[in-house]
């Protein structure tokens, strides 16, 4: 691993708050939408279908992100029975930025009573921050939302499962749903699969931590997405799009209600799943400190 990513991955894992981070890792130019650091280059894209973030270069390597694609998409709205294929990111929306921030905001649908917003952030280094907001103008059951990564084929996944790192086995044609417990499991057949109907297969295994590595063994450079503790209800890669994927929610709710979770990006050459699972816990405790912050 080079020196300056040494670094900021020492920094990751202490947790620090992100307030009193040296911003000069990251610079953000809101003319280009282009964020760089010394071993990555990415571009925010605010609009269109593929909204999220491009990551063009990492040191001298090819991009990871799939041609025409992006990281960290918001894809599909879905509650019990029923999904609402390519909403949010269809609907015409909208973006407000500064050199520290990223928010597209995305109006309510027919049919579907949510207005989102996602806010990306680069307050720390070596780190992208994505967090997902969401009021609701009327009752949902179960809602998730389907967040997506565009990888380059060659980025294998790990999810770990009772404690050990795998990596599932995906055909070239499916989608596996590995679902975080068995009531969320028990959801798989109440509709809201259907239009992925032939391509998804619920797996026998439970993740344990929200988190997949993804790895392009040859380089060792490697993008590790991570979520929220309690937001993700599975995590769902694929072969057919090379989506590196997760759902997010599950919730019950009413009109007036908000919901929020946090995501978080990192990238680094050869990390290790030790410190990946230290990069998660900091994670975990930046999140219940902002939750804590938030409530007073």
């Amino acid at each position: 691993m080079n020196p300056f990513l040494s670094s900021v991955f020492v920094a990751l894992l202490a947790g620090g708050d992100p307030a009193v981070q040296d911003r000069s890792a990251w610079k953000f130019d809101p003319n280009t939408l282009r964020l760089t650091g010394p071993a990555v280059t990415a571009l925010l894209r605010p609009v269109g279908d593929m909204h999220g973030v491009v990551i063009e270069k990492l040191d001298e390597t090819a991009s990871p992100t799939a041609k025409g694609r992006a990281f960290l998409n918001l894809e599909h709205y879905l509650e019990k029975g029923r999904c609402a294929q390519y909403l949010p990111r269809k609907l015409d929306h909208t973006v407000t930025m500064n050199r520290r921030y990223v928010t597209i905001h995305f109006p309510q649908a027919k049919d579907w009573p949510v207005v989102a917003e996602m806010t990306y952030t680069f307050d720390t280094p070596g780190a992208i921050d994505a967090r997902l907001d969401f009021s609701f103008t009327g009752g949902l059951s179960q809602f998730e939302v389907y967040f997506t990564s565009y990888f380059a084929p060659q980025y294998e996944r790990s999810i770990r499962v009772k404690g050990k790192w795998i990596r599932p086995e995906i055909s070239s044609k499916e989608q596996v749903l590995i679902p975080r417990d068995d009531k969320i499991a028990g959801r798989y057949k109440d509709g809201r699969w259907d239009f992925l109907k032939d391509r998804t297969r619920l797996t026998e295994e439970r993740f344990d931590l929200p988190v997949m590595i993804s790895r392009d063994d040859k380089t060792g450079w490697t993008v590790v997405q991570m979520i929220e503790p309690g937001a993700c209800t599975h995590i769902a890669p694929n072969r057919f799009a090379v989506g590196h994927n997760f759902i997010i929610g599950g919730w019950d709710v009413d009109k007036d209600d908000k919901r929020s979770a946090r995501v978080r990006l990192i990238a680094g050459h050869d990390l290790t799943e030790a410190g990946v699972e230290k990069a998660y816990q900091a994670f975990a405790d930046h999140c219940r400190k902002a939750k804590a912050g938030a409530g007073k």
